[in-house]
Formats: structure tokens, sequence, C-alpha cells
């Protein structure tokens, strides 16, 4: 009886855990705020996922991940005060935090430079250290004085890191991003977003007091959740807001990427007395060598794919404990292959997610594209179609490859199958400007005959009365 029992609980863990990840899907934009969801083919394939590593045992609420350029791997496992490098193969490598020295207390954030060097974000002791390769502390960063800053270091507790190619550190603090130079010294709020304000805050501002001034809720710049910087320098970020919650940030502090959207989803809190509509919270963010981007959302656990024009590719993921799925995933990176590692705070784990072909078609497409490659996307775009035939995204990439190539009519073609009314509104100017130029001949010869026709009849009817006048 005992055996039967046991298989049967076997059996029912075995059925419990082998259901389906959540099926992927995309989404098309119907309006401003208004998402529809395509059902699609897988984008990703989990291939790995890791709960102990080695002689370093299991992880406790890692926060940060980062992938440097031999696709080496660095856990920030933070709850057990240390930094995980893994190799490649996700083999245990390194661990730094051991040492007295270094001392870390709930790190947060790791970045790695390309000779090795390591800078832990050292949340709790409020300092960015560091470090060698071998695990020596070289130079420790606290908060810089300024007055632009508050004072102490209380509040200076650093998570996410990064440092430019000119050296600087950059963090965010508070609700914008600043940067230190190597000699701790403040450089400035850069990339910081533009404080909207209505037409009422702007009259009151105009005709209140000082006193009055000083009690108006203080405007601050939109939030920044996580960012990171590119290989192609620029800064991407993430922020708390009802649109726009993606930003590409070039070098003058200027948002380019696709502005009034919403990007991801709303969700509806209903666990309270009231329901509360939910934006999106983007916490972490990562961009492959072709400019892909991937979001991870902590409302919906869900992974969101965007291409450099701020169309969505896909989405997956999802809340659950199979693979696949997450508790509450803290931070994502892409290695050079494009495969994504997920680091999930709660489950414990690490996930390696391998891009299927489909997926591989798609970022193709999109590459050959942005390099230039117009003829060759759109046989790549065509390769997507034969496997995903309702794919807004195949028209709509297929109508810029033509409308580059100048064959406008091609591309308002595909621009009406893929309802893009922006894509086809251009091409059909194009067009028609097209045709009055190859017209432009036709055009001048006609009115010149015209004018010869009419000079002729108003010579002739002059004739004619001539004439009659004679007789």
């Amino acid at each position: 009886m005992k055996y039967r029992i046991t298989a049967l609980l076997i059996a029912i863990i075995i059925l419990l855990t082998s259901f389906p990840v959540n099926a992927d899907y995309m989404l098309s934009a119907e309006g401003i705020g208004q998402n529809k969801r395509i059902p699609i083919p897988d984008l990703y394939k989990v291939v790995n996922e890791e709960f102990v590593f080695g002689e370093a045992g299991t992880l406790k609420k890692p926060m940060d991940l980062f992938i440097d350029k031999s696709d080496n791997i660095y856990i920030a496992d933070t709850g057990n005060n240390r930094i995980i490098k893994l190799n490649p193969d996700m083999s245990l490598n390194s661990i730094y935090g051991n040492n007295i020295e270094l001392g870390l207390n709930k790190p947060e954030g790791v970045f790695v430079e390309d000779d090795g060097d390591i800078y832990i974000a050292d949340t709790e002791n409020g300092r960015v250290v560091h470090i060698t390769e071998k695990g020596l502390v070289v130079e420790e960063f606290f908060e810089p004085e300024s007055e632009m800053i508050s004072s102490g270091h209380a509040e200076f507790k650093p998570k996410k890191i990064y440092i430019s190619i000119t050296g600087y550190l950059y963090l965010i603090r508070q609700y914008m991003l600043m940067s230190i130079d190597g000699n701790n010294e403040f450089k400035g709020y850069v990339a910081s977003s533009d404080v909207r304000m209505s037409m009422k805050d702007v009259l009151l501002r105009i005709f209140y007091t000082g006193e009055q001034k000083a009690k108006l809720t203080k405007l601050v710049p939109e939030t920044f959740l996580n960012f990171i910087i590119a290989d192609d320098g620029m800064i991407y970020g993430t922020t708390l807001t009802n649109t726009d919650q993606i930003k590409r940030i070039n070098g003058i502090g200027k948002n380019i990427y696709p502005e009034d959207r919403r990007y991801g989803e709303r969700t509806v809190d209903t666990r309270g007395k009231k329901s509360i509509v939910r934006n999106p919270e983007f916490v972490d963010i990562a961009v492959d060598k072709e400019g892909i981007i991937t979001v991870i959302d902590k409302n919906t656990n869900n992974l969101y794919q965007y291409d450099l024009d701020g169309n969505n590719i896909g989405v997956f993921g999802g809340p659950g404990l199979n693979k696949g799925q997450f508790k509450f995933p803290s931070s994502l990176a892409v290695d050079s292959n494009g495969n994504l590692f997920v680091l999930d705070c709660e489950k414990e784990s690490l996930q390696v997610f391998k891009p299927t072909e489909y997926c591989k078609n798609i970022h193709a497409a999109l590459s050959k594209y942005h390099k230039g490659m117009y003829v060759e996307a759109v046989k790549e775009w065509e390769k997507v179609q034969k496997m995903h035939e309702g794919n807004p995204l195949v028209h709509v990439g297929i109508g810029k490859a033509f409308y580059k190539q100048g064959q406008y009519k091609k591309a308002m073609e595909h621009y009406k199958i893929a309802n893009d009314r922006e894509g086809y509104s251009t091409a059909f100017n194009e067009y028609r400007q097209e045709m009055i130029r190859k017209c432009f001949a036709l055009i001048i010869l006609a009115a010149v005959i015209l004018i010869i026709a009419i000079n002729r009849l108003v010579n002739l009817l002059k004739r004619f009365s001539e004439k009659e006048f004679e007789v």
C-alpha cells in the first residue's frame, strides 16, 4: 500500500512539473496603450536551470548578473555577501567576498572591465569597490561631496553600476543617473528625464508668492529603475512611467527611442479593497550586439523583447516554478551567442534561454536591415513568414526594406497588409513624388501642345472674325 501511495505521489509530482510554460506571444499595437496579443512560435528554449554552483553551493537572494566579453558570468549573490564568477559552461571559476579585506555587505551590482577588473556595488556599505581579477582591492568610491547632492553616506546605496568608455562610473542615485570620475569627484546628473508641467503648474508658479511656491509639491524627473551602457555607447534605461518606459539615450542626454508609446502591459491588482492598475516595472534591461532589447517586468514576471524601432518581437516567461517561469526575476544578461541568462531572486536560480530558429531569423532580418543589406533582409523575413504567416513584423520589415530600395509601390502593399498607416503614408508620398518626376516631361510636353493648340485656335478665330467683318 505504501509503495502505491509513493508511486501515486511521484506521478502527481511529475505531472505537475511537466506542464508546459506559458505560450509565447507578441504585442501588435492597435493604438496608444492598446495592444493585441498574437500567438507566436517559441522565441527561446530553456536549456539549463542551475541551483547549485559547485563548491559555492546555493545562491541567496541574488540581485545582479553580468556577462563579460569572454562570456564569463558574474553573479551578485547578495544574501551571501559575495560575487560568484562562472565559466561560460556555468562551472565555478572564482568566489569574491570571503576575505576580510573586501568585507562585502549585501552587494546588489557588479560590472567587469575587458581586462578582468571588477567593480562591485557594495550596497549596504555605501560604496563601490574596485578589485582585480585576483580579488585585490584597488580603490573605493563613496558618495562624492557636492552641493548638487545631499551629504552623508547613509543615503548612498549604489545598486546598478557601469563604467563608460571614458572611465566614468555611472549609477542610479534616487531617481537620477549620476556619474563619478576616477578621483571620486561628482561629474553631474546625466540622461535625466524631462520634468513635464501641466498648465496649472505653470500658472501657479507664476502667480504664487515665494511662501506658497515652497509648499507646492516638488516636480521630479521620471524614476529610473535600471540601465546599462551598451557597446554602441548608448545608455539604455527603464523608467517607472505611464509611457516611454524604455529609453535609449545618446551622448547629449537625449532619448532617441520611439516615444509616446506604452511598452509592456498594464496589470490590475485586485488584492486590496480597490483594484489598482499598475504600469510595467522593468527592473532590468539587456541589449545584444545587434541592438535587440529585452526587459524584465516585475509585475508579470514576463520578458518583453523589442527591436530598435520599438516594435515588440515577443513576450515569454511568466510566473511559476517550472523551467522558463519565474518567481521574481531580478536580473538578465545576454552572451555573445545571443543566449539570455535570467537570475531569479526568489527561486535562487540561474536559467539559460537559447534562441530558436524562428527567433534567430527575426534577429537576422533586423540586423541585415540596419546594416543596409535590404535584399538579404527581405529573404530573412520570408523565412520568418514561412514559420509564422500571421506575424505583422514580417510585412513591416519587408515594407521597410522595399522602401529603402526605392520600391515604394511594393512597400505600400506590405505596409497595407501590416496595417501600418504611418509606413503606408510615407511610402505613398514617395511613390506620388516618383510618379510626378517620371511624368514631368510628359506633363511639360502636354502643356506645350496645349498652349500651341490654344494659340492656333485663337488665330483661327481671329481670321474667321476678320473674314466675317469684310463680308
